[in-house]
């Protein structure tokens, strides 16, 4: 669900947008999904075709490609592996005849396991704790927009710790709000390998998210190297190929540091994607390449919004109107 006012802001922006992109060379919008509805990304796709031509971000980053799109582009990725990628999104790609890319996490594939966010998620759900402390903060969770906002602050909590630190803070928060011993949901579900080699027969490129959804940018050179060298292995001996793209965890400019970036190009990556603003330029750096991320139930003038030259403004705006309305 959108802030109040960011439809608005989107129609407002929006006559401006063709103005603004005559001044300046074809970009790339790089879109990230994580969860997809094939309805509603059917809806997304149709509409941005309109307006953009799909390119395959794997072909687009290759080392030394010469040419360039001539036209605005829309680059489509999928993170950690959900398995509606493969029920919802596959059909709606092929039918549409979209180019995508889905980055995994290989040490929870075919293991059952859950990513700690959607664990925490579906404790809040069921949870009979009402409000709690959090970093000396006390935080209430007797609605569904404080609920989601507290994974956000406990996101950007477990983004700044290293592994064994985030692990053992997350089963305590766990711990006090009571979590179920059921933690998985049906829209939680991760891909297996023959799901995702199913993928690379339709033409889906499979890239990596390192081995475990480690936070780069504080883990240790050591065990940052080891996160992207074992999804490498993994990846390759699955699927038949390595990866040639990463997407780094939680995506902040931490995470993709230089050398962050100089680990990833070690490790026979040709580029990287970020979760921070912006658009892809030719001659940018292909170790820092900006997304933007899509909701599963975006409305389509937000989504406008957020391809458009000026969603790094807008996404400003956003974020004050987030604050103020929580």
């Amino acid at each position: 669900m959108a802030p109040p006012g960011l439809p608005r802001v989107a129609r407002l922006v929006a006559p401006y947008e063709l103005a603004w992109r005559s001044f300046r060379r074809p970009p790339v919008v790089v879109l990230s999904y994580q969860h997809v509805e094939a309805a509603s990304l059917h809806a997304h796709l149709s509409h941005l075709g309109e307006r953009f031509q799909f390119v395959d971000l794997h072909d687009l980053l290759r080392p030394n490609r010469a040419c360039w799109p001539l036209r605005p582009s829309v680059a489509v990725t999928f993170d950690d592996g959900y398995r509606c990628c493969y029920t919802d999104a596959l059909p709606v790609l092929q039918r549409l005849g979209v180019p995508a890319t889905v980055f995994v996490v290989t040490e929870f594939v075919d293991t059952g396991r859950s990513f700690w966010w959607d664990r925490l998620a579906h404790t809040l759900a069921h949870s009979p704790v009402r409000s709690i402390e959090l970093d000396g903060r006390r935080h209430d969770l007797d609605a569904p927009c404080r609920r989601d906002a507290f994974v956000r602050r406990v996101r950007a909590l477990v983004a700044r710790l290293p592994a064994d630190e985030c692990a053992a803070r997350l089963d305590d928060l766990l711990r006090r709000l009571a979590e179920p011993a059921v933690t998985v949901s049906p829209d939680t579900r991760l891909m297996g390998w023959e799901e995702l080699r199913r993928l690379r027969a339709a033409g889906i490129h499979v890239e990596s998210h390192t081995a475990t959804h480690a936070a780069l940018g504080v883990c240790g050179r050591a065990v940052a190297r080891g996160e992207l060298e074992a999804a490498r292995c993994h990846l390759q001996r699955e699927l038949g190929e390595p990866p040639r793209l990463l997407a780094y965890p939680y995506g902040g400019r931490c995470h993709s540091s230089p050398a962050i970036r100089r680990l990833a190009a070690e490790t026979g990556h040709w580029a990287a994607v970020t979760m921070l603003p912006g658009v892809l330029r030719q001659g940018g750096d292909p170790f820092l390449v900006p997304r933007v991320r899509v909701g599963p139930r975006e409305a389509l003038d937000v989504l406008g919004l957020k391809v458009s030259a000026l969603w790094p403004v807008a996404s400003r705006l956003q974020a004050a109107l987030r604050a103020s309305w929580w």
